[in-house]
């Protein structure tokens, strides 16, 4: 196709670590500003990967000798621990009138030069149209046959922003992102937008920063923000721009088109793999997931987002001890919240309820995003051993300490999964209150679509058929399959199990979900399709590893699970099957301890106890 770059020649992926540069010139507004640029310039060679400059310092900050600037002793031994080919030094400094910007690609191993290059510009922001320049050298050492006046002339636009300024608000906002610090960096990304109100990248960066804190609606205004502007950014770019437009809008198969030819183009793309696999695992395809996780570790070894990464899909793909694994090497790496939730989530899947509890603890400790999950995953664990009232109190505490910190989402989860205790309880008004408080802090739809599932299961099919409408008229596929399983869900509760048993096969159709697998083996029990029940719980137990997430979207859902136990306990029974005492025994050691289930007493009338 006209326009679209072509892969050059296989080439093994290159590592590369971008060092601070050194500022001569006394003004603060070049420190760390030049340097993620420089990376977008390097990144124009398809088999390049730069190495993520925070997690760099991260690192250097805890050598023998630690340092808090990327200079090339401390560079070349970070390179070296990563397994980081060469590592780029470089020098800015003032002659006369004119900015004069120097760089160096040296062997990290060997400290041999690769190559030397210089460029000079006669204002601070025209400094910025001569990094492809000060880059291609650098990129022919390095291995790219792309002849030098054509790798500039492909720059285009990409380097063009309204001033050094802009520039250097968006490093500041990467730096946060990276660290973490999602405030910071909806701070500095806002402000270089303000600055330059075409300016992609940032607008790129405050999706991620909505993405991350849970506000969908906001992520996809600014993403498809950064699509409008694309003309300012490198052919990876709008990969990885159009990419995550996809993935934030929830198309994913469109998502998993688009870097599947990112990856394809530019192999050495570690932000490519990881969402890559992401949308993988949003289709339900654990395999291809964790194939393309894998491949971004081995870009880089070392990179903890990459590890938490691949741990979750292997817990969802059914590997829980590699997703144990994976997520204790992220946090050797770096100790982030989304890591504790991997370990935790791996460890809840095995059964070790102790040791997830431990880490729940852990993340407390980590600011309030890491409090809300840690919150919510301590009433999902009270949940799974049947301690509804210590789940209910502990939702209740997460969600005003969430409402506190003006976080009225995560309070919204809190209140859905509130409801969902009551529904077990068996306390349906105040079920159906939790529910609508859920609705009245979040239009978010897993937040609509568990309060639907309550109200469905309450009785109240006006509500729940009113939200199950409003998800099967978005886009998402998602969306469209939770109403698919609301539409069986309301027809079971009507009567018409033929038109439920449908409903949820069509759902299963579009994405293929543990939930509604569940949804279907009980609709399955109802009809009196005891082996076509049978089938589907076993099927739920199998994949165990995808209920201790079921919506994908960060909030520990393993207290749905015990409940596989006691329909395929009911459906055994039914059939005459002499290990129906199995299935009732395990939930008993499951929730039979708390005392609290209402369904323990038949159970244990059942298996006589």
């Amino acid at each position: 196709m006209k326009g679209r770059p072509k892969p050059q020649v296989t080439h093994a992926p290159v590592g590369v670590l971008v060092g601070d540069f050194t500022n001569h010139t006394g003004d603060p507004i070049f420190e760390g500003t030049l340097e993620p640029m420089f990376n977008v310039a390097l990144e124009g060679a398809s088999f390049v990967s730069a190495y993520n400059r925070t997690t760099a310092r991260s690192l250097a900050a805890k050598l023998p000798h630690p340092s808090e600037k990327l200079d090339e002793q401390s560079s070349r031994l970070v390179a070296i621990g990563q397994g980081v080919s060469a590592v780029v030094t470089g020098e800015l400094s003032l002659r006369g009138d004119k900015y004069v910007l120097s760089a160096t690609a040296l062997d990290a191993v060997t400290g041999n030069v690769l190559a030397k290059t210089e460029a000079s510009a006669p204002n601070k922001d025209e400094l910025l149209l001569d990094i492809p320049k000060l880059a291609a050298p650098i990129r022919k050492a390095l291995g790219d046959s792309t002849p030098e006046s054509v790798q500039v002339e492909k720059a285009g636009g990409a380097f063009t922003a309204a001033s050094l300024e802009v520039a250097h608000q968006y490093a500041l906002g990467m730096d946060a992102l990276f660290a973490g610090n999602m405030e910071g960096a909806q701070t500095t990304f806002s402000k270089a937008v303000e600055l330059d109100p075409a300016f992609a990248r940032a607008y790129a960066g405050l999706a991620a920063v909505y993405g991350n804190t849970g506000k969908t609606s906001d992520a996809e205004k600014y993403v498809k923000l950064a699509v409008e502007h694309t003309d300012r950014l490198t052919d990876r770019e709008r990969y990885r721009v159009r990419g995550f437009y996809y993935k934030t809008t929830g198309d994913w198969q469109k998502c998993v088109d688009e870097y599947r030819e990112l990856v394809k183009l530019y192999p050495a793309d570690n932000v490519g793999q990881a969402n890559l696999a992401g949308c993988y695992m949003h289709l339900r395809n654990a395999p291809k997931a964790v194939e393309a996780a894998k491949n971004a570790v081995e870009i880089v070894p070392q990179g903890a987002l990459q590890r938490v990464a691949l741990s979750f899909y292997d817990t969802y793909g059914g590997d829980l001890a590699g997703g144990e694994k994976e997520a204790r090497t992220a946090l050797e790496i770096h100790s982030s919240f989304s890591a504790y939730l991997a370990l935790a989530e791996s460890q809840i899947g095995q059964g070790q309820v102790p040791q997830a509890t431990e880490t729940y603890q852990a993340m407390h400790k980590l600011g309030p995003a890491g409090a809300s999950l840690a919150a919510a995953g301590l009433a999902d664990l009270a949940n799974y051993q049947g301690r509804f009232a210590e789940a209910t109190r502990l939702f209740e505490q997460g969600a005003t300490a969430d409402l506190a910190a003006r976080d009225q989402d995560s309070a919204a989860a809190k209140y859905a999964a509130i409801s969902r205790t009551q529904v077990l309880r068996r306390e349906n008004a105040q079920a159906v209150n939790a529910a609508s408080k859920a609705l009245t802090l979040s239009h978010e739809a897993p937040v609509r679509f568990l309060a639907a599932l309550t109200f469905a299961e309450t009785g109240d099919a006006t509500k729940a058929q009113d939200l199950a409408a409003g998800l099967a008229a978005e886009p998402q596929v998602e969306a469209q399959t939770w109403a698919k399983i609301l539409e069986g869900k309301l027809a079971l509760h009507r009567g018409d199990k033929n038109e439920a048993i449908k409903a949820l096969n069509d759902a299963n159709a579009l994405l293929d979900t543990w939930i509604g697998r569940f949804e279907l083996g009980r609709a399955y029990l109802e009809a009196g399709l005891l082996v076509e029940a049978d089938s589907e719980f076993d099927r739920c137990i199998r994949r165990r590893g995808e209920a201790v997430e079921l919506l994908m979207d960060n909030v520990p859902t393993i207290g749905y699970f015990p409940a596989v136990y006691y329909y395929q306990g009911l459906v055994r029974q039914q059939l005459k099957n002499a290990d129906y005492a199995d299935s009732y025994r395990t939930y008993l050691s499951l929730r039979g301890q708390a005392g609290e289930d209402p369904l323990l007493p038949a159970i244990r009338r059942s298996i006589g106890q």
